[in-house]
């Protein structure tokens, strides 16, 4: 399942998680390939589908309760080059995964 958010620089100003198939996904698809209104699509949110808790190659979601820079370099290895270290780590839970 797709996760689609809106914002500027460190802000995001909406989350989304549109059911797959949809008109408001394939909207929202639209706007994130266009870049119109600062959608953009997120990858896939680890945990999704089979349940396992981990992200590609096997990297394991951290848990939440664990360092700020734990949960960085997770969202490093969902999205390389991704600017996070504006982030606070509440931000990495919500976009990365915390469903602990």
């Amino acid at each position: 399942m797709a996760v689609y958010v809106r914002g500027s620089g460190r802000h995001t100003a909406e989350r989304v998680r549109p059911v797959p198939g949809s008109e408001q996904e394939a909207s929202l698809e639209r706007l994130a390939s266009s870049g119109e209104g600062g959608w953009r699509r997120l990858e896939d949110p680890p945990g999704d589908g089979e349940g396992s808790g981990s992200g590609p190659d096997g990297v394991q979601r951290p848990a939440r309760s664990a360092t700020k820079a734990a949960w960085l370099g997770y969202a490093r290895a969902l999205q390389p080059g991704a600017a996070l270290d504006g982030l606070t780590k509440e931000q990495l839970i919500e976009t990365y995964g915390g469903e602990d």
